[in-house]
């Protein structure tokens, strides 16, 4: 799941486009659109917002799995690589749900993703095919580009 460009991407197709506007306009739309219902979102800063719709859409299409949070200076899929391989590796856990959330000023960036065990892959019966866990993969995923 990817929110930028004023769309809302889903498994590599754009599932809500918005007109162009300011960050909080698009995030407003995108709160509409999906029928959210949360008052307080409207006084959240834009960061809180775009975690908030980002988890949202997850939750809607069933992407849900162990997560935490951590804050980087930037994109690091070899941190994602490493902490969620150790996690499958120690069997803490046996799905993942990974990305990154950006907002500063009128620049914005979420994209999210499920992380699964191999011989526990099931969640997505529709996707004809998988991507494996290593750190050219998620960079790929995360610029857009087919694996």
């Amino acid at each position: 799941m990817k929110l930028q460009d004023h769309r809302v991407w889903l498994n590599g197709i754009v599932e809500y486009g918005a007109e162009a506007g300011s960050v909080n306009e698009l995030f407003r739309s995108v709160y509409r659109h999906y029928h959210t219902d949360y008052p307080k979102f409207f006084k959240m800063d834009n960061l809180c917002k775009l975690a908030f719709l980002s988890a949202e859409i997850a939750i809607r299409h069933k992407m849900k799995g162990e997560n935490a949070v951590f804050i980087l200076e930037q994109f690091d899929p070899g941190f994602i690589d490493h902490y969620v391989s150790e996690l499958f590796r120690n069997q803490e856990v046996s799905c993942r749900l990974s990305g990154w959330v950006e907002c500063y000023g009128d620049h914005y960036q979420s994209f999210l993703f499920i992380i699964e065990q191999e011989d526990k892959i099931k969640r997505f019966k529709e996707l004809q095919e998988y991507v494996t866990l290593n750190i050219l993969n998620v960079e790929k995923l995360f610029k857009g580009k087919s694996t």
